[in-house]
């Protein structure tokens, strides 16, 4: 006979919280540290613009120069003020358009209640077999090795669920530590580059939320199915089983590639939004915050 249903899971809900509540303990000084790193560039570059101005003797577009470079220090330090409004702008977008359109119940939209949802056709499969087949050895090894990969696929579907909360939650912390670099004329693009990522891990958690609002429904169907056949899955448990493999698997390819096609979607335009070029004249591409809808994953 085999054992009681499993447990539902509280693993990958545990290990997110675990992260993000030590991330959260790090946020202030990975702040504290950008402002102070934002500083010192600020100083090198005002010093390096200088001593170009000595060497060229072209005190006009220095002025110039310097006079973008305030204005470029004047947008990074207003983005690391509003750190903690404006970084989780793209993620919480994704995540308020994926739970209104795929009306997901707060117990789905978890890492945890993914799984469960294979765990429901797991245990729904278990206990039928349990309850209506004779003791045979080679038939319940089979099955129960269709089973645990059953239960391996779901898992693995929703630890790229968790990845992809996870990465939201990393770009947001290393924001300050990242955009203080700026600054520079050749490293203005650090920050669309900040902002690109941002708003395509938004794209992918919005992704993935739509992929576990189908699997969602999918799953309420063959919980449906199994739930009407009961005991009569032991007419062929083992092909009941395998099905359930093949749907599982279709799941995590989902998963797996589609939230990345659908990030990479949304392209930059390149390195030609640089604030001010030589000589102080801003180039015609503008600041460089335009992004681009390319065909294709």
């Amino acid at each position: 006979m085999l054992p009681a249903n499993l447990p539902q899971d509280q693993i990958l809900n545990s290990a997110l919280q675990g992260f993000t509540d030590n991330l959260a303990i790090y946020s202030p000084q990975l702040l504290l540290w950008g402002f102070r790193l934002l500083s010192a560039v600020t100083f090198v570059g005002f010093g390096y613009a200088v001593l170009q101005a000595v060497l060229q003797k072209d005190w006009f577009g220095t002025f110039m120069s310097m006079t973008w470079a305030g204005v470029r220090i004047g947008l990074i330090y207003v983005f690391m003020a509003n750190m903690t409004t404006w970084g989780p702008a793209f993620p919480t977008m994704g995540q308020t358009i994926g739970n209104e359109v795929a009306a997901l119940s707060p117990n789905v939209s978890t890492p945890s209640g993914f799984v469960d949802l294979g765990l429901t056709i797991i245990n729904m499969l278990r206990k039928a077999r349990t309850l209506g087949s004779w003791f045979d050895i080679p038939d319940d090894l089979a099955f129960a090795i269709v089973v645990g990969v059953i239960l391996i696929t779901w898992f693995a579907a929703a630890c790229i669920f968790l990845w992809a909360l996870i990465e939201l939650k990393w770009y947001v912390a290393l924001g300050p530590a990242t955009i203080c670099f700026a600054s520079f004329d050749h490293t203005w693009t650090t920050l669309e580059n900040w902002l690109l990522t941002l708003l395509q891990s938004g794209i992918k958690f919005l992704a993935c939320l739509l992929i576990i609002g189908i699997s969602q429904l999918f799953a309420n169907g063959w919980i449906a199915e199994l739930s009407g056949l009961g005991t009569g899955v032991n007419t062929d448990s083992l092909m009941y089983a395998v099905l359930q493999l093949v749907e599982a698997g279709i799941v995590f390819y989902a998963m797996w590639t589609l939230p990345k096609k659908a990030a990479g979607i949304i392209q930059s335009r390149g390195a030609s939004g640089d604030l001010g070029g030589e000589g102080g004249e801003a180039p015609g591409g503008g600041v460089g915050f335009g992004f681009v809808l390319q065909c294709g994953g």
